[in-house]
């Protein structure tokens, strides 16, 4: 867990609250493609990150549009994950997952402008931005998997920073 600790504090500035999605974040298969007694497994860095997270004081919240919200709470309680998330948004959607975070938000009180979004899917990045109002601002995170290791492309958008800025990190 060293290393994530290491990593994380090299930033700047960290959020408040990190928001996470499950599927292809952080497992490799979809939750409605298993079996609630299957074997629940996590990319190789995701359970040092997310309890690096934990201990250093900064909330970690699900955003999931998964159609089956049963297993994907077993599979966390399987990998001992289930007590670390302040915020559990599961549930089927069509929308954008602009609903899940302000759920999130009523239940936090943690200001969009605080908040680190992770997800595999560009689409949701980009839904999240484009339904948000100008007072809903939030830092999202495209994660693309390679080989274990995780490259993530952040686009920061805020009134400070007129357009998104890319930086690349990939983890050893």
């Amino acid at each position: 867990m060293r290393d994530a600790f290491r990593i994380i504090k090299s930033f700047p500035s960290l959020p408040r609250l990190v928001v996470v999605d499950l599927d292809y974040t952080l497992w490799p298969f979809y939750c409605h493609s298993r079996s609630e007694h299957d074997y629940a497994e996590l990319y190789p860095q995701a359970r040092e990150i997310l309890l690096a997270l934990h201990e250093m004081g900064i909330g970690v919240a699900i955003a999931s549009r998964t159609p089956t919200p049963n297993i994907a709470r077993a599979f966390l309680l399987k990998l001992g994950l289930g007590s670390i998330f302040i915020a559990k948004e599961m549930f089927p959607s069509r929308s954008p997952k602009t609903e899940h975070f302000e759920r999130i938000h009523r239940r936090t009180m943690v200001p969009y402008n605080q908040m680190l979004f992770f997800d595999d899917e560009k689409r949701n990045i980009d839904a999240v931005h484009l339904d948000a109002s100008d007072d809903i601002i939030l830092t999202l995170c495209y994660i693309f998997f390679v080989d274990e290791h995780f490259s993530t492309y952040f686009s920061i958008r805020s009134a400070s920073i007129p357009s998104p800025t890319k930086l690349e990190y990939e983890l050893p």
